[in-house]
């Protein structure tokens, strides 16, 4: 829902986006808080009471039933993907689940601080491949974070 009311604020920066608002801090912060409570629910409760696998069976069983609950609730049509699509969908569906899966297992063997900040690597290594592949600018603030994640993780190495 946080990600979801930011997106006004994308449409108020000029073609070249040019116009910084500072409204997306909030509710980064917001997510961050949310994440690491998140991390921490899971690591030091949910995974070692129900297993690394029944928790992500548990959430994805969850997030599946409140998503249709919407749409429902929302009257709009439940409709399959394009058949050129299905394959990405499920392929991202397997390898998404199959990373959740692994990051539990992380949770049980190693500290839970180490596992969080590393599974939180995702969004730099999203930015890194929108960077090489889509030829994205990656802006000074990108790159700040990209490294913060990375003191970060040399921090709670130590």
């Amino acid at each position: 829902m946080l990600v979801a009311g930011g997106e006004k604020a994308a449409e108020d920066h000029d073609a070249e986006g040019l116009q910084r608002t500072g409204k997306g801090i909030g509710l980064a912060l917001c997510s961050a808080v949310g994440f690491g409570f998140l991390f921490w629910l899971l690591g030091t409760r949910i995974v070692p009471a129900t297993g690394a696998t029944q928790t992500v069976w548990l959430i994805r069983l969850t997030s599946s039933v409140l998503t249709v609950a919407l749409i429902l609730a929302a009257r709009k049509p439940i409709e399959p993907p394009a058949d050129r699509v299905a394959g990405w969908i499920l392929g991202m569906g397997l390898t998404d689940t199959g990373a959740f899966v692994m990051n539990n297992f992380g949770m049980r063997i190693e500290q839970v601080a180490v596992v969080s900040v590393l599974a939180s690597l995702y969004g730099a290594v999203t930015v890194g491949l929108a960077a090489i592949f889509l030829r994205e600018h990656v802006s000074r603030w990108q790159w700040l974070g990209i490294i913060s994640i990375f003191a970060g993780i040399f921090l709670i190495s130590r």
